[in-house]
């Protein structure tokens, strides 16, 4: 049983089962330290992550968006990259970006007052539109180089499971793209109808 209501000069106490402790003790502000990711969400390191993570986006996509002709699989395109090297970037990204964003949102979430913090955030959110389109065209790849994959998953079967999935993704995403063009629209009411 628990008596509450002990008062003394240090403020509302407890006391339970022969343990007593203060309302304050709980009531302390506790933070976390942070300064061994970075030092503060406006110094040169975390500013420097991120002027990183926006040259790595944007060289990924300038990658796959053209460039260099294929030396890696032989489909004839001109996006210069290897199946190995995306894997690397999009490995590299998502580590940059996971710790960027953790870090940021564990700052505004301490203190949504904080500009610094906040403005940090929305740069961070501002690279994630551009992940996604990462993301896509990563997914677009995979798609469309089937002996690559297959040979890669072969080698590496721990990758198997998710560039299977990135397939399965991209093949709905034609689906989707093929039923709703207006060129398929007969086509589509077509079979639904059926």
């Amino acid at each position: 049983m628990c008596a509450a209501g002990l008062a003394d000069s240090r403020g509302f106490a407890f006391e339970c089962v022969g343990i007593s402790w203060q309302v304050e003790d709980f009531m302390e502000e506790k933070r976390w330290d942070l300064t061994p990711i970075y030092p503060a969400v406006d110094s040169q390191e975390f500013n420097d992550d991120l002027a990183r993570l926006k040259g790595l986006l944007e060289s990924f996509r300038k990658g796959l968006e053209g460039g260099l002709s294929c030396s890696s699989c032989g489909c004839g395109s001109e996006h210069g990259v290897s199946l190995a090297g995306l894997i690397d970037a999009m490995n590299e990204i998502g580590d940059l970006s996971t710790t960027l964003s953790s870090y940021a949102y564990c700052q505004v979430s301490t203190n949504t007052t904080d500009k610094a913090a906040v403005n940090a955030l929305n740069k961070v959110e501002e690279l994630s539109m551009d992940s996604a389109v990462c993301n896509t065209l990563f997914t677009e790849y995979v798609a469309s180089h089937g002996d690559e994959v297959a040979s890669y998953c072969a080698e590496h079967p721990e990758y198997a499971f998710v560039l299977g999935e990135d397939v399965l993704v991209a093949s709905e995403r034609s689906w989707i793209t093929v039923k709703s063009s207006p060129s398929n629209e007969a086509h589509a009411l077509e079979e639904t109808a059926s």
